[in-house]
């Protein structure tokens, strides 16, 4: 008996052995070097790619095994220490960024791993072999990076801006690194003194304007890059000078008369062809609204300009005119304080506000509300003769149990549609606040949303007698909220 006890356990164990090497092989690892020879100080850069090939959604866990403080093994971004939904055929690739921690490590093939783990208690390793290169300073041969921020086209006359941003790539310094720009455009050409520390970066800038009669073609510009009196680099750009005719030189005079603004333009072509152009002049989005002109209103950049298209022949003048009239604002503005004035004087002083606190009964059924009408004077005067009209729907029926304090209803009136409370308030003064008070309750079980219709108040306005009235909000109970204030 014990012998076959023995051989059920071994069954079952292979058994499980076979499983687990089974849920190994469900998922797949794979590892590309991007940048896998480089010197302390550097970065190496893999593609490690992970294939989901179970037939269930994975996740990921990412550990490296690199003990110690030599290395730093990391994915990009770091978030992908975790990845999760991996569903089943489907690949997920990160990056791993490997950084020599210790400039002490010597020139050699590394062989560092990361563990991989998945939710279903599976574990993989991949491999990242490094190719470490000597710290030597004396055996670095400068390597940076360059990238050229210029306009390719420019205007003649214009200033334009050069941006030379460098990043050294290695720890060897550079700081006797010499930069000359040549080309057949004489503003282009300048001699920088770089001065890159290693492993640092930096901006070089400086100007070139282009001569007003050079002539518009294509240009190549050099970038030359010398240590040493030694060329280490040479990066080349396109610079295309425009063909232009100059543009039509205009003056302007402003003159302003209560609200209005008169703008006069007096263009002159100063070139020696007949030209067309399209004279644009600035303008505020704001004022753009308030133009009166044949100028059309145009958007360039994210700015508004008005517009004309002008033809003058060689030395010719012309005028052009933009009226601004501003006045409709203070025709607004009147119209706007009268509305105020009005709305302030035939508005309603009173105010009313439903509440409700809910309880429930049997599943889950709204049972018993209790309800708040908050009534209040928002006026200067004290209000007198108040009649507040409460209509409670037939489903529910009127607690006429009252508790201490709460303002007994003068008139209670039912009908098959439902129960109408009448409530009377002798005066209410300035800013003074009534809450009145009662309950109700469910003759049916409400499980879905129970409505309250308005309340309405109304009161004497004035001597002559004449009746206002304010009303409350529509009020929603929903069941799945019983038990809360609203």
């Amino acid at each position: 008996m014990r012998v076959r006890t023995v051989k059920i356990l071994l069954v079952f164990a292979v058994f499980f052995l076979l499983l687990a090497s089974f849920a190994v092989a469900d998922t797949k690892i794979s590892v590309k070097a991007v940048e896998d020879t480089f010197a302390p100080g550097e970065e190496g850069i893999y593609e490690l790619t992970i294939k989901n090939e179970n037939s269930f959604t994975q996740t990921y866990t990412l550990f490296s095994l690199t003990g110690g403080s030599d290395w730093a093994v990391n994915p990009r971004p770091l978030s992908d220490n975790v990845i999760e939904n991996v569903a089943p055929g489907e690949s997920y690739t990160t990056t791993i960024s490997v950084i020599p921690l210790n400039e002490d490590l010597k020139p050699s093939r590394y062989n560092l791993v990361m563990q991989i783990d998945g939710v279903d208690g599976s574990k993989q390793e991949a491999t990242f072999t490094v190719f470490l290169e000597s710290i030597s300073l004396a055996n670095y041969l400068p390597a940076f990076n360059v990238e050229v921020d210029a306009n390719n086209l420019v205007l003649p006359s214009e200033s334009q801006p050069i941006l030379v941003h460098l990043e050294n790539r290695n720890l060897r310094d550079l700081t006797d690194m010499v930069l000359e720009v040549r080309s057949e455009l004489p503003a282009y050409n300048h001699d920088v003194e770089v001065a890159l520390d290693p492993m640092g970066s930096k901006t070089l800038s400086f100007t070139a304007t282009v001569d007003e009669y050079q002539q518009p073609k294509d240009y190549l510009v050099y970038y030359k890059f010398k240590v040493e009196d030694e060329i280490v680099k040479i990066v080349e750009e396109r610079v295309t000078v425009a063909t232009l005719t100059p543009d039509f030189a205009y003056e302007v005079t402003e003159e302003s008369v209560y609200l209005k603004k008169f703008q006069t333009f007096v263009l002159e072509n100063d070139g020696n062809v007949e030209n067309t152009q399209t004279f644009l002049y600035p303008v505020h989005p704001f004022t753009a609204l308030f133009i009166k002109s044949d100028a059309k209103v145009v958007s360039v950049s994210g700015n508004r300009y008005v517009s004309w298209e002008v033809s003058l022949a060689p030395g010719d003048t012309t005028t052009l005119t933009a009226t601004y009239n501003f006045r409709i604002l203070a025709y607004l503005g009147i119209a706007f304080l009268l509305f105020l004035l009005f709305y302030y004087v035939v508005r309603s002083p009173l105010i009313i506000h439903k509440g409700a606190v809910t309880s429930v009964g049997k599943e889950g059924a709204l049972h018993e509300i209790k309800i708040a009408l908050d009534v209040k004077n928002r006026g200067k005067k004290t209000v007198k003769n108040l009649k507040i009209v409460e209509f409670i729907p037939g489903i529910a029926d009127l607690d006429k149990r009252l508790e201490l304090g709460t303002l007994k209803p003068d008139r209670v009136v039912s009908n098959k549609g439902g129960t109408k409370v009448i409530w009377k308030i002798a005066e209410l003064n300035p800013l003074e606040h009534r809450i009145i008070t009662y309950k109700i309750r469910n003759k049916l079980n409400v499980l879905g949303t129970f409505k309250l219709p308005r309340a309405i108040i109304e009161f004497h306005k004035n001597s002559r007698g004449k009746i206002k009235k304010a009303y409350s909000n529509i009020f929603k109970l929903d069941a799945s909220r019983a038990g809360k204030q609203e």
